[in-house]
């Protein structure tokens, strides 16, 4: 099992020309997971709701895109395209 820290993009843009990261920040939290679970969209999102990060009911696993390989998740909204939460798996 690996520890992923997830952080909070500081997002400058808009739907209609893009979004861009500027800066991430830490939430402060962490979730554990599974190389198999780390590959399951819904299984992430469950994990997000469980830290408090997405609230149960909004969001479903047809409504964010996961992106990326297993040390680092990007999640973003499917429609906008916004960046939501980066998950970076920790070393240490």
């Amino acid at each position: 099992m690996s520890k992923y820290i997830i952080t909070i993009p500081e997002v400058w843009g808009n739907e209609k020309d893009g979004w861009e990261v500027n800066d991430a920040r830490s939430s402060g939290s962490y979730v554990d997971l599974t190389y198999d679970e780390a590959c399951c969209d819904q299984t992430i999102i469950d994990r997000l709701i469980e830290a408090e990060l997405l609230a149960a009911g909004t969001l479903a696993e047809n409504d964010v895109v996961v992106e990326g390989d297993v040390d680092m998740l990007y999640l973003s909204e499917y429609e906008s395209g916004k960046p939501l939460y980066h998950l970076l798996m920790s070393f240490t």
